[in-house]
């Protein structure tokens, strides 16, 4: 059986929709993570899932582990 029908959660796509080359993929602004983070939680939502393809991990490790020390990750405590 799918998941999604075994499941009564809501499962909402928020995508930025930014098409820029991968080394501008991680510069959002603060709008941008208040839209996709914050907003979210403030109507109530228990949590968030942030994923990345495995294309070329090893050289982005080291970006999301800079966004998640910094904007992203002082939001997602709140």
């Amino acid at each position: 059986m799918f998941i999604f029908n075994e499941s009564s959660a809501l499962y909402p796509s928020i995508y930025l929709g930014f098409n820029a080359p991968s080394d501008q993929r991680f510069r959002y602004v603060q709008h941008d993570l208040c839209s996709t983070i914050k907003q979210p939680a403030d109507l109530g939502i228990d949590g968030i899932i942030i994923w990345s393809s495995s294309a070329n991990m090893i050289a982005r490790c080291p970006h999301i582990e800079s966004n998640m020390n910094g904007g992203i990750g002082l939001l997602a405590l709140f």
